[in-house]
């Protein structure tokens, strides 16, 4: 038996699925602008293909998924990131204090530098404040989360953007007010 995605309505939006108006939450909440659904692309022997999100700030293609990427679905937004040349960040199930793995086009890091990889790990979080001042998330992080002595998580925005992701109550328009 497949689960269908409950569509759900948010900021004026209709999103295909409550995980998706989920990431808009915390994407508004560490303050990341979010265009949905902007535009759809032919990737010609993939087919087409509508990605999720834009996000203008860091210049990246962001889609959301219950549970791993299957095979297909990790060759579609692979071959998206070669077709545009900017990244498409795969996040997968609810925002949570991790990184998140994208696949990064040849050259992204410039003509004449040939990367030995094609996927590279982001924090998305306020850490830094890069999203705001450098127009960019936290790259390659090798970050591993953990608790501090105070039993906070290290960037505290982003462990209160999880948590109101988390806890919006759509059916009853409470994620609205935030």
């Amino acid at each position: 038996m497949k689960i269908k995605p409950i569509e759900t309505r948010y900021k004026g939006y209709r999103f295909r699925s409550r995980l998706e108006a989920r990431w808009v939450v915390y994407f508004d909440a560490i303050g990341l602008k979010w265009e949905y659904e902007p535009e759809g692309f032919d990737l010609e022997k993939y087919g087409y293909y509508l990605p999720d999100f834009w996000l203008p700030q860091v210049n990246m293609w962001a889609e959301v998924k219950a549970k791993e990427f299957t095979d297909g679905e990790n060759l579609k937004a692979r071959a998206l990131a070669e077709m545009t040349g900017r990244p498409v960040l795969r996040l997968v199930g609810t925002p949570d204090f991790k990184t998140y793995v994208a696949w990064i086009p040849k050259n992204y890091y410039g003509t004449d530098i040939e990367a030995d990889y094609d996927e590279i790990d982001f924090l998305i979080s306020m850490y830094h404040n890069y999203p705001r001042e450098e127009h960019r998330f936290y790259e390659n992080s090798g970050y591993v989360p953990c608790w501090n002595f105070e039993g906070e998580w290290p960037d505290s925005g982003v462990r209160r953007a999880i948590e109101k992701s988390r806890s919006a109550r759509f059916e009853h328009g409470d994620a609205e007010s935030w």
